[in-house]
Protein backbone atom coordinates (compact mmCIF):
# COMPACT_ATOMS: atom_id res chain seq x y z
CA UNK A 1 0.00 0.00 0.00
CA UNK A 2 1.21 3.15 -0.79
CA UNK A 3 0.30 6.57 0.67
CA UNK A 4 1.61 9.79 -1.19
CA UNK A 5 2.17 12.75 1.36
CA UNK A 6 0.08 14.83 -0.36
CA UNK A 7 2.58 16.94 -2.61
CA UNK A 8 1.80 15.01 -6.04
CA UNK A 9 4.17 13.88 -8.32
CA UNK A 10 7.49 15.41 -8.08
CA UNK A 11 7.96 15.63 -4.45
CA UNK A 12 11.18 14.58 -2.44
CA UNK A 13 9.24 11.72 -0.67
CA UNK A 14 6.26 9.62 -0.12
CA UNK A 15 5.41 7.18 2.37
CA UNK A 16 5.30 3.21 1.38
CA UNK A 17 3.25 1.08 4.01
CA UNK A 18 3.96 -2.25 4.65
CA UNK A 19 1.97 -4.74 6.34
CA UNK A 20 3.49 -8.02 7.54
CA UNK A 21 1.86 -9.32 11.19
CA UNK A 22 -0.89 -7.25 11.38
CA UNK A 23 1.54 -4.21 11.89
CA UNK A 24 2.13 -1.21 9.54
CA UNK A 25 5.61 0.18 9.32
CA UNK A 26 6.70 2.65 7.40
CA UNK A 27 9.51 3.95 5.22
CA UNK A 28 10.57 7.37 3.74
CA UNK A 29 11.71 7.04 -0.01
CA UNK A 30 12.84 9.03 -2.99
CA UNK A 31 10.57 9.49 -5.54
CA UNK A 32 11.06 10.83 -9.10
CA UNK A 33 8.55 11.02 -11.75
CA UNK A 34 10.07 8.57 -14.84
CA UNK A 35 10.77 10.42 -17.81
CA UNK A 36 7.98 9.93 -20.76
CA UNK A 37 5.09 8.70 -17.93
CA UNK A 38 1.67 10.21 -18.26
CA UNK A 39 0.49 11.07 -14.95
CA UNK A 40 -3.08 9.70 -14.69
CA UNK A 41 -5.55 10.82 -12.19
CA UNK A 42 -8.83 9.30 -12.55
CA UNK A 43 -11.10 11.98 -11.40
CA UNK A 44 -9.70 14.05 -14.43
CA UNK A 45 -12.03 11.10 -16.72
CA UNK A 46 -15.96 10.63 -16.98
CA UNK A 47 -16.74 7.20 -17.77
CA UNK A 48 -19.93 5.58 -19.24
CA UNK A 49 -21.41 2.63 -18.16
CA UNK A 50 -23.89 1.19 -19.98
CA UNK A 51 -25.52 -2.63 -18.69
CA UNK A 52 -29.16 -3.35 -18.23
CA UNK A 53 -28.02 -5.96 -15.64
CA UNK A 54 -28.66 -4.47 -12.52
CA UNK A 55 -26.32 -6.19 -10.52
CA UNK A 56 -23.15 -6.32 -12.88
CA UNK A 57 -23.80 -2.54 -13.50
CA UNK A 58 -23.97 -1.92 -9.69
CA UNK A 59 -20.37 -3.85 -9.02
CA UNK A 60 -19.07 -2.24 -12.05
CA UNK A 61 -20.31 1.03 -11.13
CA UNK A 62 -19.12 0.72 -7.11
CA UNK A 63 -15.83 -0.60 -8.31
CA UNK A 64 -15.04 2.93 -10.72
CA UNK A 65 -16.36 4.89 -8.08
CA UNK A 66 -14.05 3.38 -5.67
CA UNK A 67 -11.33 4.85 -8.08
CA UNK A 68 -12.76 8.18 -7.81
CA UNK A 69 -13.40 8.01 -11.84
CA UNK A 70 -16.51 9.85 -13.12
CA UNK A 71 -19.57 7.71 -14.10
CA UNK A 72 -22.21 8.31 -15.99
CA UNK A 73 -24.49 4.81 -15.12
CA UNK A 74 -27.12 3.90 -18.24
CA UNK A 75 -29.56 0.60 -17.75
CA UNK A 76 -29.98 0.65 -21.64
CA UNK A 77 -27.53 1.82 -24.75
CA UNK A 78 -30.92 4.62 -25.36
CA UNK A 79 -30.51 5.91 -21.77
CA UNK A 80 -27.18 6.53 -21.71
CA UNK A 81 -27.39 8.52 -25.10
CA UNK A 82 -30.08 10.50 -23.13
CA UNK A 83 -27.58 11.20 -20.41
CA UNK A 84 -24.60 12.42 -22.19
CA UNK A 85 -26.87 15.19 -23.95
CA UNK A 86 -27.57 16.38 -21.02
CA UNK A 87 -24.18 16.50 -19.65
CA UNK A 88 -21.22 18.69 -20.42
CA UNK A 89 -18.59 16.57 -19.40
CA UNK A 90 -16.00 15.14 -21.36
CA UNK A 91 -16.47 11.37 -22.12
CA UNK A 92 -13.72 9.36 -22.47
CA UNK A 93 -14.34 5.70 -21.91
CA UNK A 94 -17.56 4.00 -22.46
CA UNK A 95 -17.99 0.16 -20.70
CA UNK A 96 -21.15 -1.02 -22.27
CA UNK A 97 -22.99 -4.50 -22.73
CA UNK A 98 -23.46 -5.96 -26.46
CA UNK A 99 -26.75 -7.11 -26.25
CA UNK A 100 -29.08 -4.47 -24.56
CA UNK A 101 -32.81 -3.13 -25.11
CA UNK A 102 -33.74 -0.53 -26.96
CA UNK A 103 -29.85 0.19 -28.57
CA UNK A 104 -27.02 -2.14 -28.47
CA UNK A 105 -23.77 -1.85 -27.57
CA UNK A 106 -22.11 -1.20 -30.76
CA UNK A 107 -24.53 1.15 -32.19
CA UNK A 108 -24.41 3.59 -28.79
CA UNK A 109 -20.85 3.33 -29.51
CA UNK A 110 -20.65 4.42 -33.33
CA UNK A 111 -23.42 7.47 -32.20
CA UNK A 112 -21.32 8.62 -29.12
CA UNK A 113 -18.30 8.61 -31.18
CA UNK A 114 -19.93 11.24 -33.62
CA UNK A 115 -19.78 14.03 -30.79
CA UNK A 116 -16.66 12.41 -28.96
CA UNK A 117 -14.32 11.56 -31.59
CA UNK A 118 -11.39 10.68 -28.97
CA UNK A 119 -13.90 7.86 -27.53
CA UNK A 120 -12.61 4.84 -26.49
CA UNK A 121 -14.88 1.50 -26.20
CA UNK A 122 -14.85 -1.50 -23.99
CA UNK A 123 -17.45 -4.18 -25.22
CA UNK A 124 -18.64 -6.75 -22.84
CA UNK A 125 -20.44 -9.87 -23.62
CA UNK A 126 -21.20 -13.16 -22.20
CA UNK A 127 -21.98 -14.49 -25.50
CA UNK A 128 -19.77 -15.43 -28.29
CA UNK A 129 -20.68 -12.79 -31.02
CA UNK A 130 -17.61 -13.32 -32.80
CA UNK A 131 -16.35 -9.91 -31.55
CA UNK A 132 -12.76 -9.53 -31.62
CA UNK A 133 -11.03 -6.23 -30.45
CA UNK A 134 -10.28 -4.00 -33.45
CA UNK A 135 -9.40 -0.18 -33.87
CA UNK A 136 -13.06 0.80 -33.09
CA UNK A 137 -13.15 -0.98 -29.66
CA UNK A 138 -11.82 -3.57 -26.73
CA UNK A 139 -13.96 -7.25 -25.68
CA UNK A 140 -13.89 -8.10 -22.14
CA UNK A 141 -15.61 -11.48 -22.22
CA UNK A 142 -17.87 -12.24 -18.97
CA UNK A 143 -17.52 -13.32 -16.48
CA UNK A 144 -14.12 -11.25 -15.50
CA UNK A 145 -13.36 -9.67 -12.46
CA UNK A 146 -12.63 -6.87 -10.56
CA UNK A 147 -8.81 -6.64 -11.29
CA UNK A 148 -9.01 -7.31 -14.93
CA UNK A 149 -11.51 -4.52 -15.26
CA UNK A 150 -9.57 -2.22 -13.20
CA UNK A 151 -6.62 -2.77 -15.59
CA UNK A 152 -8.88 -2.60 -18.89
CA UNK A 153 -10.09 0.40 -17.95
CA UNK A 154 -6.25 2.06 -17.19
CA UNK A 155 -4.83 0.75 -20.01
CA UNK A 156 -7.95 2.18 -22.37
CA UNK A 157 -7.50 5.64 -20.93
CA UNK A 158 -3.83 5.68 -21.30
CA UNK A 159 -4.19 4.87 -24.73
CA UNK A 160 -6.93 7.30 -24.93
CA UNK A 161 -4.78 9.87 -23.35
CA UNK A 162 -2.02 8.93 -26.32
CA UNK A 163 1.00 11.43 -25.43
CA UNK A 164 -1.36 14.20 -24.14
CA UNK A 165 0.12 14.37 -20.41
CA UNK A 166 -2.17 14.66 -17.87
CA UNK A 167 -2.12 17.05 -14.98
Amino acid sequence: MTAFDGRGPGSSSHATAIRSNFRITVKEQSYRPRRGLICIHARDFCIIVAEDDDLLRYCTVHLLEKHVYRIIEARDGQEALDLVEKCNDEVHLLITNFEMPRLNGSELARRLREKHEKLVVLLISGADHGLAPSADFEVLPKPYNDAVLTHKVRELLRRGAGERPME
